[in-house]
């Protein structure tokens, strides 16, 4: 069996961004920090880009348009 160990939550925390825009912030025991797939889209949403576009963008894709 494989001992690798999955991270866990060690600390979560909101972060105003704007006005009216909050987001949670989760960090994870190995250091790495989360955000929650609906705080991210409510974000790209109030940004005025939906999510499948910013993943392309950071991939260095060009985003496909309309759903193709």
């Amino acid at each position: 069996m494989n001992d690798t160990k999955l991270p866990t939550v060690a600390h979560e925390s909101e972060m105003e961004l704007l006005p009216g825009l909050t987001i949670t912030v989760l960090a994870l025991d190995n250091g790495q920090r989360i955000i929650p797939v609906e705080d991210m889209q409510r974000a790209c949403e109030f940004i005025g880009i939906d999510l499948e576009a910013f993943h392309s963008y950071l991939a260095g894709q060009p985003a496909r348009k309309g759903g193709e």
